[in-house]
């Protein structure tokens, strides 16, 4: 329940308001200030309900296969991963990956950044940013991968799988009430996800022990840097990150435990998914309604 709020605001007023389609209503958030934001202006707490495990991300989690082309190095890798656009904060990770480019202390760090975006989100400062990133990896070519965007899920969770970190500077005045895909299939991949404190990646999954807190832009390269000073940690799931991942059928069996509540069993349910159908969700979705099958 992201984008257009103050019309989400009015509708679930208006549900909420009306006894005979409130009992039959049941509304989940996808993160924990969305969560709090719909209580302050509805007066009703909807539980949290994150969107499964696509059906792709657990094969790739559990496979052994490796890209020789991103193993032969041997290096950790940290990456940014999601469209470049402002409001993810793109325009900030040439000077991130430039800082820690530079720190002796990581040195055996590659980076892998994804830079696709498209016509509405090319802005300039978008294209000074992809020509400031050229140029890092023209001077550190061993060191810098970059790529527009992943023919399809697979491809994407296998690079996910040879990373040990994302670089996420979402800025708060565009994430401070939102939430990510990306971020939840990173954790759920293992992944330790570097975002700033005062977004809803940070209060909604700092609880996994994988989302790390930055306070200022400044700052990131050093958090970042101040994190690996004692090596890479393992990329096994912790049972706080295993938390956020669920099948399409554990997430249904919740959606239809809500609903059924003080319903007969036999009463239809209405499923209505509120986003949209693009990077991967058309999967997810599939997935989910053969679920509800």
């Amino acid at each position: 329940m992201a984008g257009h709020k103050l019309s989400y605001v009015k509708i679930l007023k208006s549900i909420l308001a009306t006894r005979s389609i409130s009992s039959r209503m049941h509304f989940f958030c996808e993160s924990e200030n969305l969560i709090t934001y719909y209580a302050q202006n509805t007066g009703a707490e909807f539980p949290l309900l994150l969107n499964p495990e696509h059906p792709a991300l657990r094969r790739v989690r559990l496979s052994h296969w490796h890209d020789p082309a991103l193993e032969g190095s041997k290096r950790p890798v940290l990456a940014y991963f999601g469209e470049a656009r402002a409001e993810k904060g793109f325009d900030y990770v040439p000077s991130i990956v430039e800082a820690l480019l530079r720190n002796p202390d990581m040195a055996e760090f590659g980076f892998l950044i994804q830079t696709g975006s498209n016509s509405q989100n090319q802005t300039p400062d978008m294209a000074r940013a992809k020509e400031q990133l050229t140029a890092l990896k023209a001077a550190y070519p061993d060191r810098i991968r970059l790529f527009q965007s992943a023919e399809t899920p697979e491809e994407f969770y296998f690079l996910m799988k040879h990373t040990v970190g994302v670089i996420s500077p979402y800025r708060p005045t565009s994430y401070g009430k939102r939430g990510t895909g990306v971020t939840l299939e990173a954790i759920q991949m293992g992944l330790d996800v570097f975002c700033f404190e005062e977004t809803d990646l940070y209060a909604t999954f700092k609880r996994t022990g994988r989302a790390i807190g930055v306070r200022k832009g400044e700052e990131f390269a050093d958090v970042v840097a101040r994190f690996y000073a004692n090596g890479v940690r393992s990329g096994e799931t912790t049972a706080e990150a295993q938390s956020v991942s669920a099948s399409p059928e554990q997430v249904c069996r919740r959606m239809l435990a809500a609903c059924s509540a003080g319903a007969p069993t036999s009463a239809p349910v209405l499923w209505i998914g509120n986003d949209t159908f693009g990077e991967g969700c058309s999967a997810v979705y599939s997935s989910q309604k053969t679920a509800l099958a």
